[in-house]
């Protein structure tokens, strides 16, 4: 009997509830199609406000009383619901399987990785919420939203144990540590990290303290491990969605919208991600100035609590602090212990990233003076090289190679990051140049090469990431001692001054000081300077700078007299004009702009590179000459006011011709535009005026460049300054830290920027000024946040730049990194961050300001399955490499009521289905019609019956549905969406309208039986269920060959059975999930029935037995159904429905002859 249409089938499973009990085996209970809630209840309100997964298992294939082969069986998702908050997926199930089962499976998504490099700072006790954790500070940070899993050792019974936890909040601080060895006591700084946890332990694990070499224990408890978690690609999952944009015939690539579907549902939380390094930091602290002793002043924090700062971080173990008549020395570890003296604190502690004291009293409260002595110290941060290489469709492969023979790495600081099907994968190198983690690779640390072999093909549109730092040392120099700075000053007026009346005057201190100029523009007096009379312009080097910051101007303003002066073009150097009056000498200034071609390199032509223009500024000598630069370029006369002058001067450039070397080209300025001109007319000026003017900023260099931020500290006098990321304090408040802000510092160059000058003296005392030697400055940097995705527009990034500027830029809502001298480009679906400064900036400077969205794992016991241990966002994969697609498009008409005999077009050909629907959603029957799916045609019957398959009516309107759809292997799969195909598409596809379905495939499924045999004895305890006998021979058998057991499509089912002989001539029928069935005898035919079907089971006849059977021999042998097991999991996300219709439809599919 060969399968048609009607054939093909889908039952329900024993149990169709979300129990632990859902499932099993299958019943006779058809799934009706279009019948609401056959499968699923209906969604409750509760179910949109907290989410909800239900799971339903139903079995798939042919019902026939033959043995026919459904070829190429598999079963897919083709219509997901409307209500985009609703989703399908379906997965492979067992024939037995039970919603407990199936749970276990799905929550297995992540399995152990390797060490997450960290270590339980104490014990962690069964029911926490938070765990307290340390790591080295060069260790990767866990993620928000990530998984670890803990393993411990119980202490009485040496029994181990194991609980997965998913971080959902995250802070860290580095601290130091001290632990004994040999004899003495040592520090060690380790970042502490304080996890809060989706769940509550569920174990007490046992930790320790930090160690070089790890962590210890006092009390002999095994120390828990702390492993990373990653993706067991075993679980296979299928489902649909849309495609993303419109396919045509001859494509072999198609775009979804999403790869992924929810499998959990989740909601999104905001995470602010504030101050974070961009780089990895290997920090050092290192002194950077002599020992000093300060005063200091404490203010109340709170009850017993005062605190105090000091202006630069002390040296670790260099502090000593003398206060309330008691003296006390820090450990190294941030506290301050007693010495001497009177002992009147609880605590004392010192921080050394701030330099800030706190001290706890113990009656009282402290906010009197102390003195501290110490030495200052700065922290100094690797900078981070890091490299990106894009992944492309055309690129992606396996394997990576890369060369940094430029600037060879440093051993075990070496880290790759690639990204695989949305998950983070890293790989570090063990110090011995071979990369361990997720694939494999080496680094070489004498040429510098560095190949990598992934785990998993890394995703298109992504970046493979290298981070490290360079092998060369930082090396440090102190500047310190005094320096005696000059006092340069420029002040600009906005008039003209009358030739010999201007005085500079002010104070320092109670003594006046002043400066006066003649009609030449020469200042003189304490001092001495200069002063162009028709700019306005004062330049002048003071004996001493004002006390009080102020400079007062005496002066008479002078007429300005102003014109053009017309510049000829190219071919005539030389230009004349007018005053038009007499003016006073001195005082002319004639201004214009020529512009000069440049070479742009050595192997440009003549005529290759650019032009630059330069502003050209020619002044008189008082004595009717016209000068620029010191030569005399023209003439004036001081009664006339007629002046002449060459514009325009000579120059030459060089550029490269092949096997002929340089070539030397002279030309001639070009004009640009008109020149203007300016001077001071005859007279005595306006009315003389006295004004009072801030000292400009006064600035001066350190000798040398590459400052270290927080290392400059020094005084003028009793005044201090400090540095703090490039900005200039001013005597920093010992009650607060905080001080005037008169300037700010150049790191990069080594300058200082003074904008308040009251008390300068220019003599100084450098205490602490270190600098680095060799360290690089970054142009580049690529890294990624510690999670994804970020919140759109959310994300700021901060660097000081070599010249002391702050850099400081921000993304758009298109991921453009915009402002302060930044381009680039932020992923805030992968949060991978790309970034080109127009300035170098230090690497270790530079910090990020962001929102991660973590997705907020639900209740695991109202959802139906733990979130822990499945990927962070809640969402798996549904299309695979190797994948088998189908692409559908249903396109439908209405056609009221055809005549008998109409032929209705569908408007394309070789479709894959064609039918009538009535208004009541019932198929018209097919023998109302005849169709043709090659050229699109279906054609109604002369008098056609309004009926469906089973006689009821169909209700007219109908409406004329037709399906194209497309079958392929796909090769493929990119996180983009882009799924690349094995096959061409024949067909157009819309977007939007197109399903792309993954199969589920099950082969050909057809009723069969195997693993036959006989066997001595059968141990109900300890049952055979295997493919061979156990025990000694028997002289009984059965006769297959003659007499093969007999199965059908409908009544087979999935089982392994048992013959067990009860005497010589009877048995009893056992199955291994079904029991005992039935029972039989040597002279009937053996037909169990199978109560779903109203057939047998199987049949086997009575001829095939020999003879010479006992009591308990066994014959064996299982059958397989033509039924596959299919899962179908519905995820309800949290949130209101986008749409009324929440129904899906599925498809069980095959072939047949």
């Amino acid at each position: 009997m060969p399968i048609t249409a009607k054939d093909i089938v889908i039952y329900e499973s024993a149990r169709l509830t979300d129990e632990d009990n859902g499932g099993g085996l299958p019943t006779g209970r058809l799934v009706i199609d279009g019948q609401v809630n056959n499968l699923f209840p209906d969604t409750s309100r509760l179910d949109r406000t907290q989410g909800r997964v239900n799971i339903r298992k139903i079995f798939g294939g042919v019902a026939v009383d033959t043995q026919e082969v459904y070829l190429g069986s598999h079963f897919m998702v083709s219509k997901d619901a409307a209500d985009s908050r609703v989703n399908m997926i379906a997965f492979a199930g067992t024939p037995t399987d039970t919603r407990a089962e199936v749970k276990n499976a799905i929550e297995s998504y992540l399995v152990p990785g390797i060490s997450a490099r960290m270590y339980l700072l104490g014990d962690q006790y069964k029911g926490q919420r938070m765990i307290l954790a340390f790591q080295e500070v060069s260790a990767p940070e866990p993620e928000l939203g990530g998984t670890l899993l803990l393993r411990g050792v119980d202490p009485d019974t040496k029994a181990a144990y194991e609980q997965y936890v998913k971080i959902a909040e995250y802070e860290a601080h580095e601290q130091t540590f001290t632990y004994e060895h040999g004899g003495e006591f040592k520090t060690l700084v380790r970042r502490v990290c304080t996890l809060k946890i989706t769940a509550r332990l569920a174990y007490t694990f046992y930790g320790g303290a930090p160690y070089p070499t790890g962590s210890t224990t006092s009390n002999g408890n095994q120390v828990a491990d702390i492993l990373t978690t990653t993706v067991a690609d075993a679980a296979r999952y299928y489902g649909v969605a849309a495609l993303a944009r419109p396919a045509l015939p001859g494509d072999l690539q198609v775009r979804v919208n999403s790869v992924y579907k929810p499998i959990v549902p989740s909601a999104y939380g905001e995470n602010l991600l504030t101050d974070r390094s961009a780089a990895t930091d290997l920090a050092i602290m290192q002194p950077s100035g002599n020992a000093v002793t300060r005063p200091l002043q404490f203010a109340l924090v709170a009850g017993s609590q005062s605190r105090s700062y000091l202006e630069r971080v002390p040296k670790r173990g260099s502090l000593q602090l003398t206060i309330d008549g008691g003296v006390f020395k820090d450990n190294g570890s941030g506290e301050l212990k007693f010495q001497s003296g009177n002992n009147n604190f609880s605590k004392l502690t010192v921080n050394f990233e701030t330099g800030q004291i706190d001290a706890w009293r113990n009656a009282g409260s402290f906010t009197a003076s102390a003195t501290a002595s110490y030495t200052p110290a700065v922290r100094i941060l690797g900078n981070l090289i890091s490299v990106s290489r894009e992944v492309t469709p055309a690129t992606r492969t396996f394997n990576w190679t890369f060369d940094f023979s430029a600037a060879i790495p440093m051993p075990g600081t070496v880290r790759v990051l690639y990204r695989a099907l949305g998950k983070w994968q890293q790989l570090e190198d063990n110090g011995s140049g071979q990369l361990v983690g997720q694939g494999s690779g080496t680094q070489n640390f004498v040429t510098g090469s560095l190949a990598v072999t992934t785990a998993a093909l890394p995703d298109a549109e992504s970046e493979i990431i290298v981070q490290y730092q360079p092998a060369q040392g930082i090396a440090v120099e102190l500047l310190l001692g005094s320096k005696t700075v000059g006092k340069h000053q420029r002040l600009e007026l906005p008039d003209g001054i009358l030739p010999g009346s201007l005085q500079v005057s002010w104070v320092n201190g109670s003594t006046g000081y002043s400066l006066t100029s003649n009609e030449q523009g020469v200042l003189s007096g304490s001092g001495s300077g200069t002063v162009l009379d028709v700019d306005g312009l004062i330049e002048f080097m003071p004996l001493v700078l004002p006390s009080d910051g102020l400079y007062t101007l005496t002066y008479t303003p002078d007429i300005r007299l102003l014109g053009e002066v017309v510049i000829p073009g190219a071919g005539n150097q030389s230009a004349s004009g007018s005053v038009g009056q007499a003016f006073k000498p001195h005082s002319f200034l004639l201004r214009y702009a020529v512009r000069r071609f440049n070479h742009a390199g050595r192997f440009h032509a003549q005529g290759d590179g650019y032009y630059t223009t330069q502003v050209i500024d020619i002044r008189d000598d008082g004595v009717g000459n016209l000068l620029r630069n010191e030569a005399v370029v023209g003439t004036i006369d001081y009664f006339t006011g007629m002046f002449s002058f060459s514009w325009s001067q000579s120059f030459s450039y060089q550029y490269y011709i092949s096997e002929q070397g340089y070539q030397t080209v002279n030309l001639q300025e070009e004009m640009v535009g008109p020149g203007s001109w300016q001077a001071l007319e005859m007279g005595s000026g306006t009315a003389p005026i006295t004004k009072q003017v801030n000292a400009p900023e006064l600035d001066f260099l350190l000798g040398k460049p590459n400052i270290l931020t927080g290392s400059l500290w020094f005084t003028d006098g009793s005044t201090h300054y400090i540095e703090r990321d490039g900005i200039l304090w001013k005597n920093p408040d010992s009650r607060t830290g905080a001080g005037s802000r008169v300037g700010r510092v150049d790191l990069g160059i080594g300058r200082v920027v003074l904008s308040d000058l009251s008390g300068f003296t220019g003599n100084l005392t450098l205490l602490s000024c270190a600098r680095v030697v060799t360290a690089a400055f970054a142009k580049e940097l690529t890294f990624r946040t510690p999670g994804s995705p970020l919140k759109q527009a959310n994300f700021q990034l901060i660097a000081v730049a070599y010249d002391g500027s702050l850099v400081n830029a921000s993304a758009d809502a298109q991921g453009e990194l915009v402002g302060g001298g930044v381009t680039g480009t932020v992923n805030t679906n992968t949060g991978v961050v790309k970034a080109t400064f127009a300035k170098p900036i230090m690497a270790s400077s530079a910090r990020y300001n962001t929102v991660l969205l973590t997705a907020l794992p639900l209740d695991a016991a109202r959802i139906g399955l733990d979130p822990v241990r499945l990927p962070a966002d809640g969402k798996v994969p549904i299309y695979q490499d190797g994948d088998t697609l189908v692409l559908s498009h249903t396109a439908s008409q209405a056609v009221g009521e055809p005549a008998g005999g109409a032929v209705l077009d569908a408007g394309r050909d070789y479709v894959a289905d064609l039918y009538l629907v009535g208004a009541n959603g019932k198929r018209l029957a097919p023998s109302q019609y005849t169709e043709d799916r090659d050229t699109g045609l279906l054609t109604l019957k002369a008098g056609y019956s309004l009926v469906d398959d089973t006689g009821a009516a169909v209700t007219a309107p109908l409406t004329f549905v037709n399906r194209i759809e497309h079958m392929s292997l796909v090769l493929d799969v990119q996180i983009s969406g882009d799924l690349t195909l094995a096959d061409p598409l024949v067909h157009d596809y819309p977007a939007g309208e197109t399903m792309v379905s993954s199969c589920l495939q099950f082969g050909d499924r057809f009723a069969s039986w195997a693993n036959n045999f006989v066997q001595q004895s059968w141990n109900s305890a300890s049952p055979n269920w295997g493919s061979a006998p156990v025990g000694g021979a028997i002289s009984a058998n059965y006769n297959w060959a003659d007499h093969p057991l007999q199965v059908t499509d409908r009544g087979a089912v999935d089982e392994q059975w048992a013959l067990v002989f009860t005497g010589t001539s009877t048995y009893n029928v056992i199955g291994k999930t079904r029991g005992l069935i039935a029972s039989g005898n040597l002279t009937t035919d053996l037909a169990p029935l199978n109560p779903n079907t109203g057939t047998p089971f199987f049949v086997l006849e009575a001829a095939g037995f020999s003879s010479g059977w006992a009591g308990n021999n066994v014959v064996r042998f299982d059958t397989s159904s033509a039924l596959a097991p299919i899962w179908l999991l519905r995820c309800i996300s949290v949130g209101r429905a986008t749409h009324p219709d929440d129904r899906f439809e599925v498809f069980q599919r095959g072939d047949a002859d």
